[in-house]
């Protein structure tokens, strides 16, 4: 299962103990050092529910599982090409840049 953006979101307010200069950090996905991260992570999350990223962001397997190609083992040429296409999408997203 391929989860969302706000699962993943979700996922990271787990009570976790984050430290950044000496200061605790009570919400990771608010905090302006690691917002632009974890909303460019969400983002990609949502991408691969989206009809036209999807089919370039997963894979499905032969179970009809659903897996990111980025995760895929590469077995063959279109392995590879599909792992390209990936970060490809990914890059072309964040316009080469995460702020």
């Amino acid at each position: 299962m391929i989860r969302t953006g706000k699962e993943y979101i979700d996922s990271i307010r787990d009570g976790r103990r984050v430290w950044i200069n000496g200061e605790r950090v009570d919400d990771v996905p608010t905090h302006p050092m690691f917002s632009p991260i974890v909303q460019f992570r969400a983002h990609l999350y949502d991408m691969q529910h989206d009809a036209g990223s999807g089919p370039v962001l997963v894979h499905v397997d032969g179970d009809g599982r659903k897996v990111p190609h980025l995760l895929k083992l590469p077995r063959s040429q279109t392995d590879w090409q599909s792992k390209r296409g990936y970060i490809d999408l990914m890059l072309n997203s964040a316009g080469g840049v995460i702020d």
